[in-house]
């Protein structure tokens, strides 16, 4: 099991990834920004088996690496995986695009406790990942 820096780490990273199979297929790649160790290799190779692409991942060690980065200009990343106290600050940022739901069924059967959050509500750039105490 995964322990996570915040009580709800929020992020669209395997909902996101299965999302974004089609855009990764089309080029190839998928660039995620994501924290060390934070999806096993073995769930990557599913992915890339299954999507017929390169998952190509930069990692960081805390929100306020990731938050600099982006503010400094980066770009290119396809998926990020901020913990829910740092969703706000890329909304506001514009770094965050909103979701397109229609590709994310699965959405269904998150409990509705961890949607519709204070810092996103209705859930229109971020999906709940995992949760931890």
């Amino acid at each position: 099991m995964t322990t996570f820096r915040s009580p709800v780490a929020l992020a669209a990273v395997l909902a996101a990834l299965f999302a974004f199979a089609p855009l990764a297929a089309a080029r190839d790649q998928l660039h995620l920004y994501n924290w060390n160790n934070y999806i096993a290799p073995e769930t990557i190779k599913r992915f890339e088996g299954t999507c017929q692409c390169e998952v190509v991942q930069t990692y960081y060690s805390d929100n306020e690496e990731l938050l600099a980065k982006l503010a400094a200009g980066a770009k290119g990343y396809d998926v990020l995986v901020p913990t829910s106290n740092a969703v706000q600050a890329l909304i506001r940022g514009g770094q965050l695009k909103p979701l397109d739901k229609t590709t994310l069924p699965n959405l269904k059967n998150v409990d509705p406790a961890y949607l519709n959050t204070p810092f996103d509500p209705g859930n229109q750039y971020s999906a709940p990942y995992a949760m931890s105490t």
